[in-house]
């Protein structure tokens, strides 16, 4: 009638329930910052009123129980439930948010010793209280920012200490930035991130401009190992880049624009490009004393994700700060990072109707200056395309210069335009003035503009 259960079967299922109540424990006490990143986490919506419905998904192991919790600002679970993933590692649960007091919230999804946050703003709901609040639908950086214009400081956002790695924007308090002609400075994940004034003056905020609720996202978030291996391999590099991995962190920056549905449920517009590019300022304390070979060695570098799906590493160049032993670099848009070195690295600084121009630290002066025509920059062809490396050619009989570098050839006959250059080479002062970003892309170099200052950077 009842079978026996021998010693050791009773044995096994005491262990394994105890190990259970043992992981369940671990993940309601252990602090968030503690945990390895390999699970995924978002939320749609990432922000709403008490009461409304939230989606929490993202991938895992296959077929694990991933528990979801929620904690408030004073660290209490509010929410706690767990959710199986599928065979492929897909996870989502559906929960309301519950009743607690307007601010951010802590979601936390997790098992084993892997972990994943994502910060969940709760609004002051006005629609029924018809209390006029100042606060109302504003995030902590709203406030932050708008009090910041408010004393006429330094506009600042440290999430430095925060378990959300992501500043979080309405497109109003932008425009204030905007306005005020203020920079904005972001700390988070061991690096600061330097919004010049108008970098954020882009198509996507001011779509956003007249949609209740639409937020902008701004932050950085590590990337896994595996995802690290995937871009690296992909990219390409080594003899063909001449790159060498440091030992730093790979990292993914984040521009976006949180948009909502007529359902509920939130879209996710990616900010492009910026209007000026952005600081990052990386903490390189961990390498200790470089020598002044190593310093010149430097470089942030971009990974880009090519429309066929490809990698291209993109050299940013960048400026080392021996007393903090940080490294800064700038971009024109977000996408992964990482500082390494190259033993080839050739930076070119220089500005419009400026005779002096910078290659690798050193000052040079060259005889006619940059200028803009039609809204391009034009530079010396001689000077630009030797430093990059480049023979250069002219042939009298038919006013061509021909441009060779390891077996590319680039013609550009003075006054013609063509299908990917529409302001044509021209001689002035008896010097070739070509554009700078069509030649220097065509011979491998990466040509970043600086609205701001009219100065540009190539760096290859």
């Amino acid at each position: 009638m009842f079978r026996k259960i021998s010693i050791t079967t009773v044995s096994r299922i005491l262990i394994s329930s105890l190990i259970i109540v043992g992981s369940l424990c671990l993940l309601i006490s252990a602090p968030a910052e503690a945990w390895a990143a390999d699970v995924n986490l978002s939320l749609n919506p990432s922000r709403g009123y008490v009461g409304d419905s939230i989606a929490a998904s993202g991938t895992a192991d296959a077929q694990v129980w991933v528990t979801i919790k929620i904690l408030d600002s004073e660290g209490n679970i509010v929410y706690f439930n767990p959710t199986m993933a599928d065979a492929d590692g897909n996870y989502i649960i559906t929960f309301r948010i519950p009743d607690v007091s307007p601010g951010d919230l802590q979601v936390v999804a997790g098992y084993g010793t892997s972990v994943a946050n994502e910060n969940l703003t709760v609004k002051r709901s006005s629609r029924s209280s018809g209390e006029d609040d100042l606060s109302d639908g504003k995030t902590s950086d709203d406030l932050a920012l708008e009090k910041a214009l408010e004393n006429q400081e330094e506009v600042r956002l440290d999430l430095s200490n925060s378990k959300e790695q992501k500043s979080q924007l309405s497109p109003a308090s932008i425009e204030k930035l905007i306005n005020s002609g203020k920079a904005l400075n972001i700390e988070l994940l061991g690096m600061k991130l330097g919004f010049k004034a108008g970098s954020l003056n882009v198509k996507e905020v001011e779509g956003a401009k007249e949609t209740e609720d639409a937020l902008a996202e701004l932050g950085a978030k590590e990337v896994s190992a595996d995802k690290e291996a995937e871009f690296l391999d992909g990219g390409q590099l080594g003899q063909s880049m001449g790159l060498i991995e440091i030992g730093g962190k790979f990292f993914e920056l984040i521009a976006q624009i949180q948009i909502p549905n007529a359902d509920g449920s939130f879209r996710t517009e990616r900010i492009e490009e910026f209007m000026e590019p952005v600081e990052v300022t990386m903490d390189l304390s961990y390498l200790g004393d470089l020598t002044p070979e190593g310093i010149d060695r430097l470089t942030g570098v971009r990974f880009d994700k090519n429309e066929d799906g490809s990698i291209q590493p993109v050299l940013l160049g960048g400026t080392y700060d021996p007393v903090n032993k940080t490294f800064t670099f700038t971009t024109e848009k977000f996408s992964y990072f990482e500082v390494m070195m190259n033993n080839e690295l050739i930076q070119i600084k220089l500005s419009i109707d400026k005779q002096e121009i910078t290659v690798n630290g050193q000052i040079k002066r060259v005889d006619t200056p940059p200028v803009l025509i039609d809204s391009r920059t034009m530079v010396p062809l001689r000077f630009i395309g030797e430093n990059l490396g480049a023979e250069i050619a002219w042939q009298e009989e038919t006013k061509t210069v021909v441009i060779q570098q390891d077996g590319k050839v680039i013609e550009l006959v003075i006054g013609q335009t063509g299908t990917e250059i529409d302001v044509p080479a021209t001689i002035i002062n008896d010097r070739t003035m070509v554009p700078i970003r069509y030649v220097s892309e065509n011979l491998g170099a990466d040509v970043t503009w600086f609205p701001s200052t009219k100065s540009v950077e190539i760096v290859k």
